[in-house]
């Protein structure tokens, strides 16, 4: 027997743009709960049986730059979902690696992105949900969101569901300073999922960035459209008479 019918189902929407966080001081209070902010690309996951397909926070679509996050989605079962959180590529020490995760942002080759997912994997940290077979949960407050999502226990290799942290903030803002995190995000726990920066409901505190000289060691060109310019740099310090590697980046620049 076929089950009932919903009168009040909804279709899975086609493009749904993220809530942003202002920079600002942290709040404080029970009216807050507190996420780690986390050094990496925010994604929106549209999931239905079968099928996952990821958007950019400008609704690009880009699925095909992480098919490892596909086998993720099989613990939704037949549940159709929206879902945002963030595409991270995690370190041997557990902490996000931004220069890392640019090696997979901006593959445009199949091949490529399925060699990267077997050699150097993303991990996709889901931290709300937004729409639930058939209903639009956006309106809901954020504690009744995370709620919902804890119930589908969706953790597994590739995706991670932190926990919303109580606070208070000041030892959430200690704790990530100590362990190296990018920073803290606060959100109001009555608030709903709005798209954009809507005053008053979410706000991110970013730890200030260490600034070292670096020396340009490596440069390497891009490949088909890109290949006007260099896309693979390596960097390095010295130290003493020894120029050390300190790191690596993947911004286009061009031979000027």
């Amino acid at each position: 027997m076929d089950p009932p019918v919903d009168p009040d189902r909804e279709p899975l929407p086609s493009r749904v743009l993220p809530m942003l966080a202002s920079a600002a001081t942290l709040p404080a209070g029970d009216d807050w709960a507190y996420e780690v902010k986390w050094d990496g690309v925010r994604v929106i996951a549209a999931s239905v049986p079968g099928t996952l397909r990821l958007t950019s926070r400008n609704a690009g679509d880009v699925t095909a730059r992480y098919p490892e996050l596909a086998r993720g989605a099989r613990r939704l079962g037949m549940h159709e979902a929206v879902l945002d959180g963030e595409v991270v590529a995690l370190g041997a020490d557990g902490r996000p690696s931004f220069s890392a995760l640019q090696r997979r942002m901006h593959l445009t080759r199949e091949s490529a992105a399925k060699r990267l997912a077997a050699e150097a994997p993303v991990t996709y940290v889901v931290f709300d949900l937004l729409w639930l077979d058939g209903h639009d949960l956006t309106v809901l407050p954020y504690d009744e969101r995370r709620r919902r999502l804890a119930e589908l226990d969706l953790a597994s290799e590739r995706w991670l569901v932190p926990d919303p942290l109580d606070g208070p903030g000041e030892a959430v803002l200690a704790a990530t300073r100590e362990q190296g995190l990018e920073g803290v995000v606060a959100k109001r726990r009555d608030a709903p999922y709005l798209a954009g920066r809507p005053k008053g409901y979410w706000f991110k505190w970013k730890r200030d960035p260490m600034v070292i000289d670096a020396v340009l060691m490596y440069a390497q060109r891009g490949h088909g459209k890109r290949s006007s310019f260099y896309s693979d740099y390596t960097f390095g310090a010295w130290r003493g008479d020894e120029l050390v590697p300190v790191g690596k980046a993947y911004s286009a620049f061009t031979d000027e």
